[in-house]
């Protein structure tokens, strides 16, 4: 499965990290870059963080 690769603000990463052990999705975190599988849970995730802190807290770029 392709992962994507998830640059984020500070701000968001706590709610962004929250999401995804709320719903179970793996992810493996490097400072504000985290990998998760590219899953229909984990681009929902992305969309709620865009929701909650706009378009510019995240960065979202597909991992082969």
């Amino acid at each position: 499965m392709n992962r994507l690769r998830v640059l984020i603000s500070e701000g968001a990463k706590a709610s962004f990290i929250g999401d995804l052990k709320g719903n179970g999705i793996p992810y493996e975190s490097i400072g504000y870059t985290l990998f998760i599988p590219n899953s229909p849970k984990g681009r929902m995730a992305i969309r709620m963080v865009r929701e909650r802190y706009g378009t510019q807290s995240i960065i979202v770029k597909e991992c082969i």
